[in-house]
């Protein structure tokens, strides 16, 4: 990987904007004022980062760090993301946030599905990938990317433009139903990748990358419909 086809990663990464106003959310003020307060535009990187680490600071001590995070993940799905909150919201109440907090840190020590089934299981229930592995991702965005079908979406234009990302491990995903632990070897896979790509990147940028980063530049790329990132290698 040259250092131009590097940058043009780099570029995708400076990019990436995620737009979320958790004010929108119709329950917010259930949660008193210090919840659902923020309404992160452009949702750039830089925001979104700092709301990574609200995550952090809040979710052993507060359930509502984690309603946050749901409801920013679902904000692009406007005519559904108050009810599934909603719905996700109830399912939680089968744990206190020391329990969410604890499951998700034993996930991001072993990686094993047993781990991250036990995470699941407070807040779905039908073995649904996206909003349990965000949870994992802004715990731990060195080492785990978020996944959806955006992603699925970037990672099948990557495969089409470089056959030879298999011999890495990533591999694409031929449709776009919803992901569930069905799909445990395509997200074990897209970690893997993410790490070693990370590293890369690093290495020919000159600035650090976290596994998250690598996931934000092949999510703003393909939401952007751009041609197919260069070859990480």
């Amino acid at each position: 990987m040259t250092y131009e086809e590097a940058q043009q990663w780099l570029d995708a990464l400076r990019q990436y904007e995620y737009r979320a106003d958790l004010t929108a959310f119709v329950r917010r003020d259930q949660f008193g004022g210090d919840w659902f307060a923020q309404n992160l535009v452009p949702g750039n990187r830089e925001q979104t980062m700092a709301f990574e680490d609200r995550f952090r600071r809040n979710a052993p001590d507060h359930s509502e760090a984690w309603f946050e995070v749901v409801f920013w993940k679902l904000f692009s799905m406007p005519p559904r993301r108050n009810q599934l909150t909603s719905s996700i919201i109830e399912t939680s109440h089968r744990g206190t946030p020391q329990d969410f907090w604890n499951a998700c840190t034993a996930f991001t020590r072993e990686g094993s599905l047993g781990t991250f089934a036990v995470l699941q299981q407070f807040f779905v229930a039908k073995n649904a990938l996206p909003v349990v592995a965000t949870f994992v991702a802004f715990a731990s965005p060195e080492r785990f990317p978020m996944i959806d079908v955006q992603v699925v979406r970037a990672v099948r234009s990557y495969c089409l433009a470089h056959p030879e990302a298999a011999h890495n491990g990533l591999f694409a995903r031929q449709h776009d139903r919803p992901l569930t632990t069905r799909d445990w070897d395509f997200y074990c896979a897209w970690i893997k990748w993410c790490r070693s790509s990370a590293l890369i990147l690093e290495d020919r940028t000159g600035t650090h990358w976290r596994a998250r980063d690598v996931e934000m530049a092949a999510f703003q790329n393909e939401r952007s419909h751009m041609p197919a990132l260069p070859l990480i290698a």
